[in-house]
């Protein structure tokens, strides 16, 4: 390993091979842990340092982690902190990125659903992206509305009707206050929804919530 990190140019100092993410006590400690573990230590230190001040000590701090491992995320954000990082702004596009991952889990599972016979193995796998990716982005940006939608469908795929109308509730409450602020998205080149977006959303979470209670 050590000659191989020395022949791609990656040696790192003082190298974490052995602690896990949850031995982290405090913020310091977690910033350490990224700056000598693979593959974190190349994502750009100001976005780590986003990550690592809006979780705290949120337990889905370590889901986040294990979920961008497992799924080979990673290097998205380390070409985020390269090519297209915006101070102040760097979880809602990690969120966006962790959205875009999960929403086709969504699909993924209805297609399942609809299918005469399905693979209970393959239900699990897809339902576990669906929850750690839009979990994750919804801590990230509580405003990201995608990861509502798909967190409260998925509920309501799967007959979880209390679980469907809390997610739901509270993406058309997202959606309520974030038409009420006339926010200019159309300007950002960070956010893509728009103000019709974000009354087409308000709309399917009403209609969710009328269907489900």
């Amino acid at each position: 390993m050590r000659f191989l990190s020395k022949l791609l140019g990656q040696k790192i100092s003082n190298e974490n091979t052995t602690k896990p993410f949850h031995m982290n006590k405090n913020a310091d400690e977690r910033r350490d842990w990224f700056m000598r573990t693979r593959p974190w230590h190349n994502v750009n230190p100001r976005l780590i340092s986003e990550l690592v001040e809006k979780f705290g000590d949120d337990p889905m701090f370590e889901v986040f982690v294990i979920t961008s491992m497992e799924l080979r995320l990673v290097h998205f954000y380390e070409t985020l902190g390269k090519q297209g990082y915006v101070e102040g702004v760097g979880c809602t596009q990690v969120s966006a990125i962790l959205c875009k991952v999960g929403m086709p889990s969504v699909d993924a599972l209805k297609s399942l659903l609809q299918a005469s016979s399905f693979s209970e193995k393959k239900m699990s796998h897809h339902y576990g992206i669906v929850r750690n990716t839009l979990e994750s982005a919804i801590c990230l940006d509580d405003n990201q509305l995608a990861a509502y939608m798909g967190l409260a469908n998925v509920y309501a795929m799967l007959n979880k009707r209390e679980d469907c109308l809390s997610i739901a509730q509270k993406g058309l409450e997202k959606a309520k206050s974030l038409k009420a602020q006339k926010i200019p998205f159309h300007m950002s080149k960070v956010v893509s929804q728009g103000q019709q977006s974000i009354e087409q959303m308000e709309s399917a979470f009403s209609n969710l919530i009328s269907h489900i209670s």
